[in-house]
């Protein structure tokens, strides 16, 4: 299961010398039947790269691509552990500041105690000037042992420690309707249907909106016509129809849309 590319990204985008700007989701859920096409390939593939930036995307591109196959999810709501240590949540490099994670809807969070000293998990407002069970829950002082708690509703949630306030965690609730792996407020954003994770047909550019992020001609698969169409569109503001080609909403159609969708090349979107 791929919950967060962010640290990925940033070595491959060092590694590749290009700019990476960051998903806007963070946590992404693959649910698509992950197939390598056994005909065609990037032979033909319009591209605006040539020479060592060529082989720069590509090397992303690949690298990548390590990371999504063999990493297909069942659809079942997953489970987040959140380490508690000695003033700290998740680990030690969140002393003194705040912890972040990204689940999407449905999914648990574990706190696990894991220091020597009493800790508590205490939910707070946004300035973390109100804390307690009335803001959603509250663990208890422990010092070890478990708290769960599951994450029904969208949205963004704040706790601290109730014994050391610099303690502090946020958790970023993702809504993800049709279980495609691209949230709701993305997919509302690029112009395709949060609601429907696969083209009604196979049959090319039958439908006036897009479903799958990923598939821009509307045939259920990521092949050279959709990796195609995006390269044609390099160095385009991702505004008006164009946003739909600006997969991470940086602003602009860049290496980062290019390589991130032939990363996925190969994958079926199945209904």
């Amino acid at each position: 299961m791929v919950r967060s590319l962010a640290g990925p990204l940033i070595a491959l985008a060092v590694l590749a010398a290009a700019p990476l700007p960051l998903p806007l989701k963070s946590a992404l859920r693959n649910h698509n039947a992950a197939r390598v096409s056994s005909s065609g390939g990037l032979a033909g593939l319009r591209t605006p790269y040539t020479g060592k930036t060529l082989t720069r995307v590509l090397f992303l591109a690949a690298a990548l691509a390590l990371l999504f196959l063999g990493k297909a999810d069942s659809g079942e709501a997953a489970n987040i552990t959140v380490n508690i240590g000695d003033n700290w949540f998740c680990d030690p490099s969140f002393a003194g500041s705040v912890c972040p994670r990204t689940i999407l809807t449905g999914d648990t969070i574990t706190w696990s105690w894991v220091g020597g000293n009493p800790h508590s998990s205490t939910a707070c407002n946004s300035t973390f000037t109100s804390c307690g069970a009335a803001q959603g829950w509250d663990s208890g002082i422990k010092s070890s042992g478990t708290f769960v708690r599951t994450f029904n509703s969208a949205g963004t949630f704040f706790y601290h420690c109730s014994v050391h306030g610099s303690m502090r965690g946020r958790i970023d609730v993702i809504q993800d309707s049709d279980g495609d792996s691209w949230s709701d407020a993305v997919e509302t954003a690029l112009g395709t249907n949060p609601v429907q994770a696969c083209a009604a047909t196979p049959a090319e550019n039958d439908e006036p909106t897009d479903s799958w992020p990923l598939d821009t001609d509307d045939d259920r698969f990521v092949d050279t016509a959709d990796i195609a169409s995006l390269s044609s569109r390099f160095g385009l503001p991702g505004s008006g129809t164009d946003v739909r080609y600006d997969l991470n909403l940086s602003g602009f159609i860049d290496t980062a849309d290019i390589a991130f969708m032939t990363s996925r090349f190969g994958e079926a979107c199945v209904p």
